[in-house]
């Protein structure tokens, strides 16, 4: 049925934020933003990024080390507002904003975080040879994996992330799904 209203990808993709954050399974969560917060030399790869909401989330974490947050998308619109939506969220933890080409740094006293935007298809031979040249210790896909093909994304996966990497991707997003048992680690 067409109703004739033309709903914009990126609002939806605003909207559904708080959704978001109420479904993401907190003790999960919270315990993947205390292992990587604690990282040396954080950096890490949002996939699907959309307008940075997981970037955003990563961004309120209490950091031991600087960390470097690349984002990638094929949308390049979806990228202009993940990076407006980044810089007020540092100007907001009183940060000063250096504008970057591709992205933004956040900066006050020793504290650095740097958000870097990239448009590119992660499917694209091209980017994934850029992005191997990329030392991340973390890759999140959150509402990415049930829209791509599951082996050959986490083939990739595998090639840009470092042994021992951390990769968290979300699996459901209703707010009520739990998978039992949990895992310990």
């Amino acid at each position: 049925m067409n109703t004739g209203i033309e709903i914009n990808f990126r609002d939806y993709l605003e909207a559904k934020v708080t959704v978001d954050d109420m479904s993401l399974h907190k003790e999960t969560f919270t315990r993947f933003l205390s292992k990587i917060s604690r990282l040396d030399s954080p950096c890490i790869l949002d996939v699907g990024t959309g307008t940075g909401a997981m970037i955003r989330r990563m961004i309120e974490a209490d950091w031991k080390d600087n960390p470097v947050i690349y984002g990638i998308d094929t949308d390049a619109k979806n990228l202009v507002l993940a990076k407006k939506r980044c810089r007020k969220l540092l100007a907001d933890k009183d940060m000063h904003i250096e504008e970057r080409e591709g992205g933004i740094n956040g900066y006050r006293g020793k504290a650095n975080i740097t958000v870097r935007l990239l448009q590119g298809d992660l499917f694209d031979t091209k980017v994934q040879s850029n992005l191997k040249d990329i030392l991340f210790n973390c890759i999140t896909a959150h509402a990415f994996m049930d829209l791509v093909p599951l082996e050959q994304t986490l083939d990739i996966i595998s090639l840009l992330i470092d042994e021992g990497g951390i990769f968290y991707s979300t699996t459901n997003y209703d707010g009520t799904t739990t998978l039992l048992p949990s895992y310990e680690d």
